[in-house]
């Protein structure tokens, strides 16, 4: 119905790249034809003519930005619960341009970007992925706080937690969907070394005074370690 369809580049006025365009004119008296009965369309032939509904339609050519792709997905997120800052923790982007997002999806108002300096080099590589190894082990394995990690890397919060939820993308996500705030672990001020040395002799039988002074941590951390092996059914050699 659609007839031959012509794609092309055209000058735009006033800019120096042109657009790509599709050139196509539709048969519309044969579809007026299928979803019409035929007094309706002898009376619009009658009044129209066969020539006058086939008329030319330009289409232009653009490439969707990807915020516009993303902005019925981010707003549906948002209905179920879902933060701007999980939004884009689950989206591996910054939570200005989230919420950039976000604002489009609300309003229909396009954001406006500064457009940055063409070197032919590309864009600069992300600074979070060249922690994203060392923040999951101090984090996952090492059990220590987002606050202990800036400081010893001497990096920002944001950094930290961009390099955290690159690593446990598919948990960030799922969190998103179900418009639950991310889990981002357990820590301790201890560190888990500690905490493992305070288990095995827990395990030995060691009173737990005697185990906070041989660890540095007060009595309590001691007797909290205790309860939750406890709860987990673990024993005393």
């Amino acid at each position: 119905l659609t007839g031959p369809i012509t794609i092309q580049q055209e000058p735009i006025p006033g800019k120096k790249r042109p657009r790509w365009v599709a050139r196509f004119t539709p048969d519309l008296m044969r579809l007026l034809q299928k979803v019409s009965d035929q007094e309706v369309f002898d009376s619009i032939l009658l009044e129209k003519g066969d020539q006058s509904l086939n008329e030319e339609v330009i289409v232009p050519l653009e490439k969707i930005p990807k915020y516009e792709k993303l902005a019925p997905e981010f707003l549906r997120l948002a209905e179920k619960g879902a933060s701007v800052l999980s939004i884009a923790s689950s989206y591996g982007m910054s939570w200005e341009y989230a919420n950039e997002i976000m604002e489009f999806a609300k309003t229909g108002v396009r954001p406006i970007w500064k457009a940055g300096k063409r070197t032919g080099q590309g864009g600069k590589p992300n600074k979070y992925l060249k922690y994203v190894d060392q923040v999951v082990h101090m984090k996952d394995v090492q059990k220590f706080s987002f606050t202990k990690i800036i400081e010893q890397l001497k990096i920002s919060p944001h950094t930290v937690r961009r390099a955290y939820d690159h690593a446990h993308c598919d948990k960030i996500r799922n969190a998103v969907e179900n418009g639950q705030m991310p889990d981002r672990g357990s820590y301790t001020h201890l560190g888990e070394e500690v905490h493992q040395i305070i288990r095995e002799m827990l395990k030995a039988g060691t009173d737990p005074k005697s185990i906070a002074r041989e660890t540095g941590c007060s009595i309590n951390t001691v007797k909290r370690a205790k309860k939750k092996m406890e709860a987990e059914g673990i024993s005393k050699e």
